[in-house]
């Protein structure tokens, strides 16, 4: 179940927001009429706050400094109009996505959903062994070097790993022991949308793991489920 914690205004979106995600028993909301009344709160039990941003007041704007000084969590400004410049802002400011949200709370949903798994993945990193410091992430043997942008292993880079490559295998590592649908590779490691019959994803799987062979990281397994996605598994 996700947590979400909405900062109210008087906006038109806002009271949408409440009355569509307080139906949903997926997601427990707390709707908080003033951004001093979440210090009243343990907000760190909180995967995400909504930050409702008017056209005319720019309230989530506004208040948005306040709430990421205060709260690690995802912070989500929630609109209904288009303004690239005040997505820019609030990208700039802290803020960890910019939803232009059209009454069908379906995506926005998924959204929640997808923030509380990685915040639970990440509460529980030690449970899988998993290290990460300020240049990447070790895994067993392997390292993942986010600065550079290689994998090694004993020591091995692996062969030449183009971007995407690096990008779908460092996604899978990240979601390690997870089933990771093409949608979402497509989306969060090649940034676009994956299309019915698109095999590119499919084509990288099987480069990565060639090199993965090639300097025998046999502990390393990318299983494939069909009609799911992929899953990366590690023997550690």
């Amino acid at each position: 179940m996700g947590r979400v914690i909405i900062i109210q205004d008087d906006s038109h979106v806002c009271r949408l927001l409440i009355n569509k995600l307080s139906r949903r028993r997926e997601i427990e909301t707390v709707v908080l009429q003033d951004v001093s009344q979440i210090f009243k709160f343990n907000i760190g039990i909180f995967d995400v706050v909504i930050l409702p941003n008017d056209h005319l007041t720019r309230s989530g704007l506004f208040r948005l400094p306040r709430i990421r000084s205060s709260f690690e969590g995802i912070v989500v400004i929630v609109t209904s109009y288009r303004n690239d410049a005040d997505e820019c802002l609030a990208l700039s400011s802290g803020a960890d996505d910019y939803i232009y949200w059209d009454e069908n709370e379906l995506v926005l949903i998924e959204r929640v959903r997808l923030y509380s798994r990685r915040l639970l993945r990440g509460r529980g990193a030690d449970e899988i062994n998993k290290q990460f410091n300020e240049s990447g992430w070790i895994l067993g043997e392997f390292y993942i070097d986010a600065i550079a942008r290689n994998v090694r292993f004993r020591n091995k880079v692996l062969p030449s790993l183009t971007a995407a490559e690096f990008d779908v295998l460092k996604f899978l590592i990240e979601r390690i022991g997870e089933v990771v649908s093409r949608d979402e590779l497509a989306y969060f490691a090649l940034g676009r949308r994956f299309e019915s019959g698109d095999r590119a994803i499919d084509g990288i799987i099987c480069k990565i793991r060639r090199k993965i062979c090639v300097v025998k990281g046999g502990g390393i397994i990318i299983h494939s489920l069909r009609n799911k996605g992929y899953m990366l598994s590690a023997e550690l």
